[in-house]
């Protein structure tokens, strides 16, 4: 059974929607100020709103039979966007912030390997967990989310660069501006557009 049933209403509400969480980010940062990193001395509530404009999306164009299955579903996809966000946004202010300074090195090999090996590898992670509702994504998409998530970053670089944006081309502003957000943002929700459950035929 295809879990969403309007694949092109889906796909531009997820354009939409993907555009609109670079918007709500973006409010937020010039609200409190653009200059150096004062974005990183708060805690965003821009990443709530975006993850439930996700959730939004999951729940207007996601057919399920039962309820149940809808609740266990958005807990599911909530808990990894909460986890990946959380990540990523932490590591950024390690990364860019004078915190690193009072890190131990294990705490330093940890950061490490979560920088390197589990925020690259958060879509393949994610996605396969939908196997736990016996949601199945064929995997050519599965890759496809991986590969546009991992170029998230040079392509909203690329876009700094293109419209020569204050603050210069690089990784700090792809994040900062907001410029990365909607692939991010696109790149989870586009396979789940492919999404189908196979039904157990009554005995």
């Amino acid at each position: 059974m295809q879990l969403v049933k309007n694949k092109t209403k889906a796909f531009q509400f997820l354009i939409l929607f993907s555009l609109l969480s670079f918007m709500i980010w973006r409010t937020e940062i010039e609200y409190h100020g653009w200059h150096g990193l004062t974005w990183l001395t708060y805690d965003p509530i821009s990443i709530p709103i975006v993850l439930s404009l996700f959730v939004l999306w999951i729940n207007i164009f996601f057919n399920f039979k039962n309820t149940p299955d809808r609740f266990i579903l958005n807990l599911l996809l909530l808990f990894w966007i909460v986890v990946g966000s959380l990540l990523i946004i932490n590591s950024l202010k390690l990364l860019f912030s004078y915190y690193s300074f009072f890190l131990t090195e294990w705490q330093l090999y940890l950061f490490n390997f979560i920088i390197i090996v589990v925020i690259p590898l958060f879509p393949f992670i994610a996605l396969i967990s939908l196997k736990l509702l016996k949601i199945n994504v064929p995997k050519k998409y599965i890759l496809g989310s991986q590969l546009l998530y991992l170029g998230a970053f040079p392509l909203a670089i690329f876009l700094l660069q293109l419209s020569n944006h204050k603050g210069g081309p690089n990784l700090i502003h792809a994040v900062k501006s907001g410029f990365v957000f909607p692939f991010l943002f696109f790149s989870f929700g586009w396979p789940l557009i492919y999404a189908f459950r196979k039904e157990i035929p009554p005995s």
